[in-house]
C-alpha cells in the first residue's frame, strides 16, 4: 500500500504518477515527488522569485531523487509518495521538526531506499506577498540548519553544494563574476546565473509585469533576507504558517 500527502493549496495537474507506483514498485522504489509549478497569488513579485522552485526540482531534486535515486538534498511535501512498510519501519513523521519533509528523506536515505522524480505536476500557491516569501523561506532555512546534524554525512554535502550553486545563480552574472579568477566558479555561475535569471524573466513575462525584470538582480537580497530570517528562528518553537488564501 502506498500513501500519498499533499498541501492544501496543491493542484495536481495530471495522474502520471498513478501509472508509475506499479512499475517503480517492481525496481524496489520506495518513495517518489512531482515537478512543483509555481502559480501566482496575489503578489506577482513574490510568483516570480519562487519560480527559483521549479529550477530547483529540472535540476538538483531530478539529479538527486530521479537519477541517483536518493533524496540527498530531502524532499517535497506536496504529493509526497511513500511506501506504507516504509512508513512504518522509519517510524515517518514521529520526530517534530519544522522541514518534516527533509526529515523523512534523511531517514529513507539512512534505510537505503530508492525514491523516484515522478513526470506528474503539481501547481502550488506562491506567497501572497514579499514579507511571508521571507518567512517561508525562513521556515525552511532555520529548519533545515537544525536538522543538518542529524543527518547522514552524504546529505550534508550535497545540502551545501546545492545552496552554494543556487547562490551563484542568483549572484553570479552581476556580483560574483567580476571578483573571481576561478574558471570553474565562472562556468558555473555563468551556466546557473542565465538558467535562474531566464525563468525569471519568464515569470515576468508571463504576469504582463516586464519591469520586474529590472528588479532581478535584487533577488538574491530578498532570498538573503530568509536566510537571515530562518538563522534568527533557529531553536525556536515557532511553526510559521504564511496566509495562502487568494
Amino acid at each position: 500500500m502506498w500513501y500519498v500527502f499533499l498541501d492544501d493549496d496543491n493542484l495536481v495537474l495530471d495522474d502520471h504518477f498513478l501509472y508509475e507506483i506499479p512499475y517503480y514498485e517492481q525496481k524496489g522504489s520506495v518513495a517518489f515527488n512531482p515537478v512543483l509549478v509555481p502559480r501566482r497569488g496575489r503578489s506577482h513579485l513574490a510568483y516570480i522569485i519562487d519560480l527559483a522552485r521549479l529550477i530547483d526540482d529540472l535540476s538538483f531534486f531530478r539529479f538527486f531523487t530521479g537519477l541517483l535515486k536518493r533524496p540527498l538534498v530531502g524532499m517535497h511535501g506536496e504529493l509526497l509518495g511513500v511506501k506504507g512498510d516504509l512508513l512504518l519501519k522509519i517510524d515517518a513523521f514521529n520526530e517534530p521538526s519544522k522541514v518534516e519533509d527533509y526529515v523523512l528523506a534523511s531517514k529513507i536515505v539512512r534505510a537505503r531506499g530508492r525514491t523516484w522524480q515522478s513526470r506528474t505536476r503539481v501547481s502550488v500557491l506562491s506567497p501572497n506577498s514579499l514579507r511571508d516569501l521571507v518567512k517561508q523561506r525562513g521556515r525552511w532555512h532555520s529548519g533545515i540548519l537544525e536538522s543538518l546534524p542529524k543527518v547522514p554525512v552524504s546529505m550534508r554535502v550535497a545540502t551545501l553544494v546545492k545552496s552554494f550553486m543556487r547562490t551563484l545563480g542568483l549572484v553570479a552574472l552581476w556580483a560574483l563574476l567580476p571578483l573571481t579568477n576561478s574558471v570553474l566558479i565562472l562556468i558555473v555561475g555563468l551556466v546557473t546565473g542565465i538558467v535562474y535569471w531566464g525563468v525569471y524573466a519568464y515569470g515576468a513575462l508571463k504576469s504582463k509585469k516586464l519591469i520586474y525584470i529590472f528588479t532581478i538582480p535584487a533577488f538574491w537580497l530578498i532570498e538573503g533576507l530568509g536566510f537571515f530570517y530562518g538563522i534568527m528562528k533557529i531553536r525556536s518553537r515557532e511553526f510559521t504558517v504564511i496566509d495562502k488564501r487568494l
